[in-house]
């Protein structure tokens, strides 16, 4: 429809650790985007990268995603006794945005799936500084 055509589906993982915060988006043609932030005191460079995902591995991602196991998750799960731990989010911009945010604790499977399908298709590390 035409109001599904204005906000391009999109899903995006964002990696907070302590000094960098980590950027993954792929949209529903299969852009990737990689973009980081460093703290300036660590004295390395950003990484950026931009590539080009098969429609079929972008399909799978967005079933994965729209599944009702991962809709139906919180949007927070957190172990508050550990400090330093990195806080994994990702959104699902469909109809609808999906947050899911796991800090420091036992990641559902849902959640779980979804980060390795998108570790796998980035193929890349992510950074993840002071961990």
């Amino acid at each position: 429809s035409a109001s599904e055509a204005k906000t391009p589906r999109t899903i995006n993982l964002i990696v907070e650790a302590p000094f960098s915060t980590a950027r993954l988006s792929i949209d529903a043609r299969g852009r990737l985007r990689y973009r980081e932030e460093i703290s300036p005191r660590m004295k390395q460079a950003a990484r950026r990268e931009d590539a080009l995902i098969p429609a079929a591995e972008v399909a799978e991602l967005f079933a994965l995603a729209s599944s009702p196991e991962f809709l139906g998750l919180k949007g927070e799960y957190s172990n508050l006794n550990i400090a330093d731990a990195t806080r994994y989010t990702i959104e699902f911009r469909g109809k609808t945005l999906k947050r899911v945010s796991v800090k420091g604790g036992a990641q559902p499977e849902p959640f779980r799936l979804l980060l390795e399908r998108l570790r796998k298709l980035f193929g890349k590390p992510i950074t993840e500084i002071g961990v």
